[in-house]
């Protein structure tokens, strides 16, 4: 969980020179002290729930993923402790017949959640690769003015948490509310080029199937309209294309070569008049920039907004903690696997909440110590 950089951070000499750097003002004893104990608090809830049994865990995850919370915005605006929100910012309940996949949770007032999404939003960042190695990017996402009346599900959030695609699929019976990337500058014959290879929804071996995958993929991540195919393929039992930042002309297909079983590439001579554009130029916010989980991807908006990874988890161990706490009935015949009542079994959606703490674990916790080491 990065205990090293957490702890070194907790100390008030250390916290103290990273808050200057980050927020361009110094600190007084109050501030530092107050961030300094909430990193502790949230370590030592963390490890608390790394100790606990699944009944109790996702409460102590969630109080301490609150107090890591509330070290960055005292890091990132400078306030003072009295001025932080005394609320969750988010109310819980569940309207659908109190299934835990539907368990939702909505604004309700600023607190917590709103301060931390507008410190978290422009901190949002990617990488890439070119030839000098691994790049990053920052591509903010929505601050809490643009979420308005935000509203999601627990199965909303799993949905948009990446690690666990394996487990979302075989659970629900449907793919997530994302899409996988894998970005890379300097494509070899088009040049100082940027690419991007998505999982293709379907089979790329024939122009009708790319023509259909093209516009389902468009239709997902309308940022790739203006993106030109450059390949399709299938390997390893996966179908692909690799875009590249070059406008597409309505003969885009036509211009592939077909590859037989494979798929299309490219002709050299549609490459001849290359002029990419700026590849983050309209770019949407992508995860991947804060973690070591492998690849990168795009979220699908929650109600037409683009909302930060980090912002998605808070909001789901917030749920899960309201289910430990106010539902324990709920909660406890699902780890359990047991009726309640005359209900039938509540469990389904289980291994996707195992994994999701499983990943959370590590990757909130990496999420602060980075951003408050970083400038």
């Amino acid at each position: 969980m990065h205990e090293t950089e957490l702890r070194h951070l907790e100390g008030s000499a250390a916290l103290k020179e990273r808050m200057s750097a980050i927020s361009g003002r110094k600190p007084n004893a109050s501030q530092v002290a107050f961030a300094s104990s909430c990193l502790l608090h949230g370590r030592m809830f963390w490890e608390s729930a790394d100790r606990a049994t699944l009944e109790t865990s996702p409460l102590l995850r969630y109080y301490g993923a609150a107090a890591f919370a509330k070290a960055l915005v005292i890091a990132y605006t400078a306030c003072q402790p009295q001025d932080l929100k005394q609320a969750h910012g988010l109310s819980c309940s569940a309207p659908n017949g109190e299934l835990i996949s539907d368990f939702r949770m909505k604004a309700s007032s600023t607190g917590l959640f709103q301060e931390f999404n507008d410190v978290v939003a422009p901190l949002n960042r990617t990488t890439y690769i070119d030839n000098d190695g691994e790049q990053i990017r920052t591509i903010p996402a929505a601050g809490s003015n643009a979420l308005g009346n935000f509203d999601v599900s627990l199965d909303d959030c799993f949905a948009r948490t990446v690690g666990i695609e394996k487990a979302y699929r075989l659970c629900t019976g449907r793919g997530q509310k994302m899409l996988n990337l894998y970005p890379m500058q300097g494509y070899g014959r088009v040049g100082e080029t940027f690419s991007i290879q998505v999982e293709a929804p379907g089979p790329v071996n024939t122009a009708e199937g790319l023509a259909s995958a093209l516009a389902a993929l468009r239709a997902r991540a309308p940022f790739l309209a203006k993106w030109r195919p450059l390949e399709a393929n299938a390997t390893y039992g996966k179908n692909n294309i690799t875009f590249i930042n070059l406008a597409p002309p309505a003969t885009e297909i036509q211009e592939m070569t077909h590859a037989g079983r494979q798929g299309f590439v490219l002709q050299a001579v549609g490459l001849g008049q290359a002029n990419p554009f700026d590849p983050f130029d309209g770019m949407p916010p992508l995860t991947g920039g804060w973690n070591d989980l492998p690849g990168v991807a795009y979220l699908d908006p929650i109600s037409g907004v683009d909302v930060s990874e980090y912002s998605i988890t808070l909001a789901a161990l917030l749920g899960l903690s309201s289910l430990v706490r106010y539902r324990p009935h709920t909660w406890t015949a699902c780890v359990h696997r047991r009726p309640i009542g005359g209900r039938a079994v509540d469990d389904a959606i289980l291994p996707v909440i195992e994994e999701f703490l499983d990943i959370v674990k590590s990757s909130f916790p990496q999420f602060v110590a980075k951003t408050l080491l970083t400038d």
